[in-house]
């Protein structure tokens, strides 16, 4: 089945080389002269594909000044090439050039009008950049707004789409992906919600783009401050969600929980029976199974647990199911199950074991490269598509 993911994305490779045919360019790798303003042959006679490759690698390294330069020489000499113009446009958007990145989509487009359509992350990307541009020409501010508020009432959360790049940028993408091919409805569930700023998030994608879908939100949370700041996160921004307080874990039960200080810390776990520390109490624990029992088809499961990931999805049964994507982040989970890399391969192993397809894998507390060039991730990043529903 071909939905235009490639699964090596753990193995390092990114976007720009490992989809839409981008090392299939052989047909491109001619010998070019590179002219100068006024049209006078300032090299000896170059390949387009190198000059490209350049380009990409200078992105990679966060030079984007150069990958622009060398980008621009290959389109000169290669002006119909689709890849070239696209990589052109991650280049102007990462210097925030978002108008020059839209013209540059705008020429990928006029080359292949399939080309974006190809791999949903590259849709998504292109959607951003689309959009990001209109709302620069609008001059109207992105934000999360109770339909029914007036515009100068105070609202918990104002987020914007984000331009600087940083590991949570994969988890827009995730979230925006699973928005844009929800079909009349959408179901989401974040689990270790916190104040549900992902929820959030999805709730203002939906109204500024003015999607017509109708939204269905599970939140759980365990922390008692912090599900006090859900609820009333939920409610001053009009936004609909089932709130339970409660964590996920592999049963249903009690176990135990460290709380802490709910202003200036968001790492609150399930502990191990016997575990001691200061600050931990009993709480409700649900499965993922049991969650899911009410629903059909969920599109999207954002879900940040602090260590007990590993466990709580090699336990559900209805995943594979119900579930058409999940976004893991990974963290340290020594007093739970053992080192972070075990639950890591734990729900490689699991997620491969049912088939799903990884989109994105970087293991916790390091420095990887991806499609955005070198990012250091402190919490690690999974996201898993399930092919049922593709």
């Amino acid at each position: 089945m071909d939905i235009g993911i490639n699964k090596y994305y753990r193995q390092g490779l990114d976007l720009l080389r490992s989809v839409n045919g981008f090392e299939g360019v052989i047909k491109y790798k001619r010998q070019y002269h590179v002219m100068d303003e006024n049209n006078q042959q300032i090299s000896e006679p170059v390949d387009a594909n190198q000059l490209y490759r350049q380009g990409l690698d200078s992105i990679r390294t966060n030079d984007f000044s150069k990958a622009k330069v060398n980008l621009n020489q290959a389109i000169s000499v290669s002006p119909d090439n689709p890849n070239y113009h696209f990589a052109m446009s991650m280049a102007h958007y990462h210097c925030n050039e978002i108008q020059d990145a839209k013209k540059s989509i705008d020429e990928v487009v006029r080359i292949d009008p399939q080309y974006c359509n190809r791999d949903p992350n590259v849709q998504t990307i292109v959607q951003n950049i689309s959009v990001m541009a209109d709302n620069m020409e609008s001059s109207a501010p992105v934000a999360v707004m109770a339909d029914n508020m007036e515009s100068s009432a105070p609202v918990t959360v104002m987020e914007e789409i984000p331009i600087r790049i940083h590991e949570e940028t994969f988890e827009d993408i995730d979230l925006v992906e699973s928005i844009l091919r929800a079909n009349g409805q959408y179901t989401m569930f974040e689990l270790g919600a916190g104040y549900g700023r992902w929820i959030g998030k999805a709730v203002g994608v939906m109204r500024f783009l003015k999607l017509p879908l109708e939204a269905n939100f599970t939140a759980l949370e365990a922390e008692p401050g912090h599900y006090d700041f859900l609820l009333e996160h939920m409610a001053n921004n009009n936004i609909p969600c089932n709130c339970i307080k409660a964590a996920v874990s592999d049963h249903d039960g009690t176990e135990y929980f460290k709380t802490g200080n709910p202003l200036t810390h968001y790492g609150q776990s399930l502990l191990k029976d016997g575990y001691q520390t200061d600050g931990i109490q009993p709480v409700q624990t649900y499965s993922l199974d049991t969650l899911l029992s009410g629903f059909d088809y969920v599109d999207f499961i954002d879900v940040d647990i602090q260590g007990a990931e590993g466990k709580v999805i090699a336990a559900s049964k209805e995943i594979s199911r119900k579930v058409r994507k999940i976004h893991i982040g990974t963290h340290e989970g020594s007093h739970i199950e053992g080192q972070t890399e075990v639950v890591e391969e734990q729900l490689r192993s699991v997620f491969d074991e049912l088939n799903w397809i990884n989109v994105w894998d970087f293991p916790n507390g390091t420095t990887m490269d991806t499609i955005f060039g070198p990012i250091e991730f402190l919490d690690g990043i999974q996201t898993w598509i399930n092919p049922k529903f593709f």
